[in-house]
């Protein structure tokens, strides 16, 4: 099936799709930040597993130098700027 579209409904449609992504993208970075400032990890630098603390992250930890190395959310996060430890 085929359906023949106005340029101008062409352009609603493409506008429709983008806001709806900014959306889901804005859901989803809530999302992973609430689960790095909350959520417990054992991951560590070093290869041990460590007691469970909040990993926090980058986008609410201002006052400190912060990364994303160990973030429970890491695979999921849609933040186009992590910072990594070097």
């Amino acid at each position: 099936m085929q359906y023949l579209l106005s340029e101008e409904e062409y352009k609603n449609l493409i506008n429709n799709k983008q806001a709806y992504n900014a959306d889901k993208n804005k859901k989803l970075q809530e999302f992973c930040t609430m689960v790095a400032d909350n959520l417990p990890t054992t991951e560590s630098w070093f290869d041990k597993k460590v007691e469970p603390y909040k990993w926090g992250c980058i986008l609410t930890q201002h006052d400190s130098e912060h990364v994303c190395d160990c973030c429970p959310a890491e695979e999921i996060c849609p933040y186009e700027h992590k910072a990594w430890s070097k």
